[in-house]
């Protein structure tokens, strides 16, 4: 059974933004090949980021994988039904702790007047204070989307989480 996306729903976006994970062909891991759809969100990663978004009610909870995506439409077709044990626990992931801070994505171009940026990846950066994120996944991760808060912890030995409005994300720091 395939199931359609246009880009005049709702959730478009976000859906669009959860199966644009590059994923390793090579990974026969189940959670890394496929995309899950449990408790009204649809969820994927690559190992090393995680993306998470709301879809509509009516939509059978499964594994599904990518038949078409394109920038107005995305088919998704029902690979299996879930079992347990086959995604890994990403819930607490998502969600924001003490240790994170929020990065101001935001430049000033006068003193008085704040114009938002579609991210402000360098700022974010030098906020970080350490190298243990890939930059080039940090880009794929923030590419076209608008998210409200940007969270990083100090230390850098925790998840990146990106909050946007029907959406999360999070970032793994690489291995040293």
């Amino acid at each position: 059974m395939i199931k359609e996306f246009t880009k005049d729903m709702e959730c478009f976006e976000g859906v669009y933004w959860v199966s644009g994970i590059k994923k390793d062909a090579s990974d026969m891991r189940c959670h890394v090949r496929y995309m899950m759809v449990k408790d009204g969100k649809l969820v994927s990663t690559d190992g090393s980021q995680l993306r998470e978004c709301e879809v509509p009610e009516g939509i059978e909870e499964g594994f599904y994988s990518v038949v078409k995506r394109i920038k107005s439409r995305i088919e998704l077709t029902k690979a299996f039904d879930l079992c347990d044990g086959s995604f890994p626990d990403y819930e607490d992931i998502l969600v924001p702790k003490e240790e994170h801070k929020l990065i101001d994505i935001r430049y000033k171009s006068t003193v008085d007047d704040m114009y938002p940026l579609d991210f402000g990846l360098s700022a974010a950066i030098r906020e970080m204070k350490t190298g243990s994120f890939d930059v080039k996944k940090w880009i794929d991760i923030v590419e076209g989307m608008a998210f409200n808060e940007v969270l990083v912890a100090a230390d850098g030995c925790r998840p990146a989480l990106f909050i946007g409005e029907g959406f999360k994300g999070a970032l793994m720091p690489c291995p040293v």
